[in-house]
C-alpha cells in the first residue's frame, strides 16, 4: 500500500538510530497503526515548512548586504 502511495520519484534512505530510540519509535508506530515511513515523511515535511522561510530570509538578508557594497 505504501508503495502505491509513493510510487513515483522515491528513494530508499537508511540511517543509524540508537536501539532504544528505534524500539520506542516502533512501538509508538504500532500503537498508532501507522508506518515509520509515514511518520518520518510527516516530520520531514514539518521541518521543511519551518526551515524554508528562515533560509529564504537569510538569503534575502545576504543579498541585501551584498547589494549595499556594489
Amino acid at each position: 500500500m505504501l508503495n502505491q502511495q509513493y510510487n513515483t520519484n522515491t528513494r530508499l534512505m537508511n540511517f543509524r538510530i540508537p536501539i532504544t530510540l528505534g524500539d520506542t519509535f516502533d512501538k509508538i508506530c504500532q500503537l498508532k497503526a501507522t508506518s515509520r515511513t509515514r511518520i518520518l515523511i510527516d516530520l520531514i515535511n514539518d521541518y521543511l515548512k519551518e526551515e524554508t522561510p528562515k533560509i529564504k530570509s537569510q538569503v534575502e538578508e545576504t543579498n541585501y548586504i551584498r547589494n549595499l557594497f556594489k
